[in-house]
């Protein structure tokens, strides 16, 4: 058995493959658990082995039935990252690596016990990847051409421009208009919590670097390299915008708006890897928003009660 990621091919219309790679990605997705949560408030243990389940007969069928070979590399990569998610749990939980966090800053607790399984598990799939495809810019693990030409954006920028001069922009400028609307419409800003935080900035750069790696390595490349080739730059970049955007569901802000939000962001951060072939730009806007993320819950922590 053989799965390999093979050149892009250029194509923007609607085809079956396109339909087939929409309904698997939604479905490994976790809108299933969105669904039953709202329905249930619970989510079934039997969900997860589902997917997976899912994932393995998807992967059988595209090796029985040629029609559904373009769609071995989808069924590859969906398959190994639910098995190593599964596995990367299932080791932390046998570690008790909660239990070896005991008695440190509430904000690093917190932080550590997300961070540690998603940035093995990103490590790992980045391992996977590079085994599989030999080429590390198959999966866009390289800086990319920091200058590539980016095409305009629908509302915000008519006019083809450069990513040196719109990494930069969009970094700043989402960083910013995130802080605005946590201040907004969260707790607001009060010197002293932001004083008090401080010698938490470290960590906070630390584990923003550590998630942007991890989610743009999990959520986007891996996912855009076994898409793009079937279904071309456009939809590719639209399912997975989608897929990242439905995974912050539980996130902040919570439900449909941090779906949306998420979402458009997720659709810049793949335009950015597309267009510059590489990880740069993705990682550092996403770099950018984690690090106003992760100070408001860090000034959260240093809040009495909070």
């Amino acid at each position: 058995m053989s799965i390999v990621i093979v050149p892009a091919v250029k194509s923007n219309r609607i085809s079956v493959m396109t339909l087939v790679a929409w309904v698997v990605m939604l479905a490994v997705s976790i809108l299933p658990d969105v669904i039953w949560f709202e329905l249930t408030e619970a989510i079934p243990t039997w969900l997860y082995p589902v997917k997976v389940a899912f994932a393995v007969v998807l992967l059988m069928s595209t090796l029985i039935w040629p029609t559904l070979n373009p769609l071995r590399s989808l069924a590859g990569v969906v398959f190994v990252l639910l098995s190593l998610d599964w596995g990367v749990r299932e080791f932390y939980s046998l570690l008790r690596w909660e239990a070896w966090l005991v008695g440190s800053d509430r904000f690093i607790h917190d932080m550590l016990v997300v961070q540690g399984p998603r940035f093995t598990l990103a490590l790992l799939m980045t391992g996977f990847l590079w085994f599989l495809t030999r080429n590390r810019h198959d999966f866009f693990l390289a800086l990319g051409k920091l200058d590539a030409a980016a095409n305009p954006i629908p509302l915000i920028m008519m006019r083809p421009s450069s990513w040196r001069i719109l990494g930069p922009f969009l970094s700043i400028a989402l960083a910013g208009g995130l802080t605005v609307f946590m201040v907004l419409f969260g707790n607001p800003i009060v010197a002293a919590l932001v004083v008090k935080a401080l010698p938490l900035l470290p960590f906070v750069f630390l584990f923003a670097a550590m998630n942007a790696y991890g989610e743009e390595m999990i959520y986007r490349a891996s996912f855009l390299a076994a898409l793009e080739n079937v279904v071309g730059s456009r939809y590719a970049l639209l399912i997975t915008a989608t897929f990242f955007g439905i995974m912050h569901y539980f996130g902040m802000p919570y439900g449909m708006l941090g779906v949306v939000m998420s979402a458009l962001v997720g659709w810049l951060m793949g335009k950015a890897m597309l267009e510059t072939r590489g990880f740069f730009w993705a990682w550092c806007i996403h770099f950018c928003l984690d690090v106003a993320v992760f100070f408001f819950i860090a000034m959260g922590t240093v809040t009495p009660g909070g």
